[in-house]
């Protein structure tokens, strides 16, 4: 049994963990095959439906936006679509693993957020006024901030406790 978190497409649908133990569970949340997409920087992976673009499965602003902001790959590209399952990295045996408890935190427990961001790594962080409600949607704003930037900026999101909740991507 694998601690994923499933990603609705539906905005209104919350983010939820399930428990996983079959590859038939994953396929039932997604809605078919599965596809995985990696983020080795923080140890999980995206399971997709893999045919959901020909389906025309809705647009996952919320998991294609933390893809973008933790990978950065394919931004403004590519988009996932349909609900994602978001797991651990895989073992060493190819067998998937509990989503790490860290971004599990991020993604469950209720808080908010602030984006900070600074243009080289000597720099003081900076923190935009705004808060978010939730981890993602800070994350949408980083990646909507570092795309209309002029600047090469690195880009953290913290608790507004002020404990950083993640590091710049790499």
């Amino acid at each position: 049994m694998v601690q994923a978190i499933v990603i609705p497409a539906n905005d209104s649908e919350p983010i939820e963990p399930r428990d996983l133990r079959t590859l038939e569970d994953y396929q039932a949340e997604v809605g078919g095959w599965i596809e995985h997409v990696d983020i080795p920087d923080i140890g999980v992976t995206l399971a997709v439906n893999e045919n959901g673009i020909a389906q025309a499965l809705p647009f996952n602003r919320r998991a294609t936006f933390f893809w973008w902001f933790h990978q950065g790959y394919g931004r403004g590209r590519v988009r996932l679509v349909g609900n994602v399952v978001l797991e651990g990295l895989d073992d060493t045996d190819d067998n998937p693993t509990d989503v790490p408890a860290a971004i599990a935190e991020l993604l469950l427990v209720p808080g908010e957020f602030a984006v900070e961001a600074r243009c080289s790594s000597g720099m003081e962080w900076r923190s935009d006024p705004s808060l978010h409600p939730s981890y993602v949607e800070a994350v949408v704003w980083a990646c909507m901030v570092k795309e209309l930037s002029e600047a090469s900026l690195e880009l953290r999101i913290t608790r507004t406790a002020g404990e950083p909740a993640s590091e710049p991507p790499s």
